[in-house]
């Protein structure tokens, strides 16, 4: 990809395989890359890859998600996001720059260049923003993030969403555990 770019791998997976090329979006190069890996791999086209849904491959998985409230949620990302800028995560990410060089560190590339908080980093080692202002910022992505994620499992089906607040942590290891088991 980094060589011959998006657009070529895109074309390339159009000739092996037109019909997982239509349905992946061409700018989204982590599902091209991985299209082509397991075309090449397998020598199957990815576009079949349908069948994961088939009762022959199904097998009974029970998906819970413990939420918290909300008010509670975001002041533990606020606070860990804090704990995080200030305990090394700008140094990491300095040395991944430096190791790596800025062509290939931008934020936004697969990898670590598009993980929440990288991009503030390099705002922040840029000279753009203090580390308070770093901070805030990684802690709102943390939890737009997290909005996300309530909003995909409140969409999966059979999922098992449980409030753990009004319980000890043995109640609720017990809860999840009588769930699996029914399955």
């Amino acid at each position: 990809m980094e060589t011959e770019g998006l657009d070529a791998l895109h074309d390339e997976l159009a000739r092996i395989d037109p019909a997982a090329a239509r349905a992946i979006d061409p700018r989204n190069a982590r599902r091209v890359v991985r299209a082509l890996e397991a075309v090449r791999t397998t020598g199957q086209a990815w576009s079949g890859r349908s069948d994961l849904w088939d009762p022959s491959y199904y097998h009974p998985t029970t998906v819970v998600a413990l939420v918290r409230e909300r008010t509670l949620l975001y002041s533990n990302i606020d606070r860990r996001s804090a704990a995080i800028v200030a305990g090394g995560a700008v140094e990491e990410v300095r040395r991944f720059r430096e190791g790596r060089g800025a062509a290939s560190t931008t934020p936004g590339r697969p990898g670590i260049c598009s993980a929440i908080g990288y991009p503030e980093i390099c705002h922040y080692l840029e000279g753009l923003q203090s580390a308070e202002e770093t901070a805030v910022q990684v802690a709102a992505a943390t939890r737009r993030y997290a909005r996300r994620q309530l909003t995909w499992l409140s969409k999966l089906r059979d999922a098992v969403i449980i409030d753990p607040r009004d319980q000890d942590p043995r109640s609720t290891a017990r809860e999840i555990l009588a769930l699996a088991r029914s399955q």
